[in-house]
């Protein structure tokens, strides 16, 4: 089993256990409105939403990072994201598009 197929088996197992899954698309909404957030606040953000839930943040919390394909900004912030991020937020978001797209 991947450390993808992990990350989503962790947020499956607490959506059908009846927790709490939250999908955070702030990051993700901002890139499509063209205001993107730089990459050290989508860092901020995806900790201190995944933070609520203590050690058990990548159980509750998706962050959707970014398009990285809409520019090389959005690609780093994404993949920074997905780097520094990864402990506080499931890795289904931004780790998961890292490990299979990352070698850009």
């Amino acid at each position: 089993m991947s450390e993808t197929d992990v990350g989503v088996d962790v947020v499956r197992e607490s959506a059908r256990a009846g927790r709490v899954v939250f999908f955070e698309e702030s990051a993700r909404d901002g890139a499509q409105a063209k205001t993107l957030m730089s990459a050290g606040f989508r860092v901020r953000l995806a900790r201190e939403q995944g933070a609520v839930f203590g050690a058990d943040g990548p159980r509750h919390m998706v962050f959707a990072a970014g398009f990285p394909s809409v520019c090389g900004q959005e690609y780093e912030a994404t993949r920074q994201v997905a780097l520094e991020a990864q402990e506080s937020v499931s890795p289904r978001s931004a780790g998961a598009w890292w490990r299979t797209y990352g070698s850009r």
